[in-house]
């Protein structure tokens, strides 16, 4: 699956226990491999998914 974000945004809803936090994650990781991108979070639940990238 290929999504294009380049200057684009994604909102990722979902129920609980459908994947959303590894898709994120997932994400990150490719994002994080870029060296002039720019990952952003916002955690409505306390930051527990952003915060293992933070101390990466």
């Amino acid at each position: 699956m290929a999504i294009a974000l380049r200057e684009d945004s994604a909102l990722v809803t979902g129920r609980k226990r459908g994947g959303k936090t590894n898709l994120l994650d997932v994400l990150t990781l490719q994002v994080a491999r870029c060296r002039d991108a720019l990952s952003w979070h916002i955690d409505m639940n306390g930051g527990g998914m952003s915060q293992i990238w933070l101390n990466a």
